[in-house]
């Protein structure tokens, strides 16, 4: 009755009377013809009905069935009221129209998308950063790292270098109740060697002594690590030996063996030229032998050496 209300805006006859015998109201037309669904005030077990208040009451003689706008509700009233008529379809045989008794609505799980935008490129020791995928749904997302040793990826997205190399993310939505299982995305992650800065120790020497051994100092390690996290050595050569006249001479360093799994040793530095002492056994870096470190490849400047 709430679809009669909605679509009649006025009174809607609905195909009962109690033209027949009064007080016995019927259907007339429709798959129910003939069946009673009123007979001296009652409604009969099994069927329906859907009286007004104080209706049918037969005012002159009314023998028509009508729905009211207002409510739903059922009246009666007079066969020559003109107003709209609903009509039904059944099955029987003059209807030429079959209905189905029952349909099925079905309703299909939705489909959705991931966005998950190119990694940017990383170095180990990068701190943890967001995959940022979404799903069109709203659903979470779930990721997998092709290779653990390189990246993990933790249940809400956030991903934790664990190693210089590449590894592929795969972020994916297996879908709920409401939406089917999403296509999964793949983005490449690459994570690059961290440099190290291999820089030579400054050293100094007595004139007609061998040349020390050289060392040098390695920074830019990630986090806590240190030289634990390299092999090797570096290579030193310097143009200076025991009989060279006093002065300064550079210290040039090289990867020589030094390794690394998550580090590039690229970025070296020779360091302040070693000062060789004359006659007066200077053994620290007179002032007057060198104006500045050479610590950033710039030229050295020479400055002739005077007793003092």
């Amino acid at each position: 009755m709430g679809l009669l209300t909605t679509e009649f805006n006025s009174h809607g006859w609905l195909g009962g009377s109690d033209q027949d015998v009064e007080g016995v109201w019927k259907w007339m037309d429709g798959p129910e013809a003939g069946q009673v669904f009123r007979t001296n005030s009652a409604t009969p077990a099994g069927a329906y009905a859907n009286w007004n208040s104080g209706e049918p009451n037969d005012n002159f003689n009314e023998d028509q069935l009508v729905k009211l706008s207002s409510n739903g509700k059922w009246n009666d009233d007079k066969s020559n009221f003109s107003t709209a008529s609903l009509v039904e379809y059944g099955s029987s045989a003059t209807d030429g129209v079959s209905i189905a008794d029952q349909r099925i609505l079905t309703v299909a799980k939705n489909s959705q998308t991931i966005t998950f935008n190119a990694l940017p490129a990383k170095t180990y020791g990068d701190a943890a950063f967001s995959a940022g995928a979404v799903a069109s749904s709203g659903l979470a997302v779930s990721y997998l790292s092709s290779d653990t040793n390189v990246a993990t990826v933790a249940t809400n997205g956030l991903i934790t270098i664990r190693k210089a190399g590449t590894t592929t993310i795969t972020a994916s939505q297996a879908g709920d109740g409401n939406y089917q299982a999403a296509t999964s995305v793949n983005q490449a992650l690459n994570v690059a060697k961290k440099i190290l800065t291999v820089a030579a120790d400054n050293k100094s020497r007595a004139y007609g002594v061998t040349n020390p051994v050289f060392t040098a100092t390695i920074t830019g390690f990630a986090g806590s690590e240190g030289l634990s996290a390299i092999t090797g050595k570096p290579g030193f050569t310097t143009v200076a030996t025991s009989t060279s006249t006093a002065g300064t001479y550079p210290i040039v360093v090289s990867v020589g063996s030094l390794a690394a799994v998550n580090y590039s040793l690229l970025r070296l530095f020779q360091a302040t030229p070693i000062t060789e002492a004359g006659c007066w056994m200077i053994s620290v870096q007179p002032a007057s032998c060198i104006s500045a470190p050479n610590r950033r490849g710039e030229p050295t400047i020479w400055r002739p050496l005077t007793p003092p």
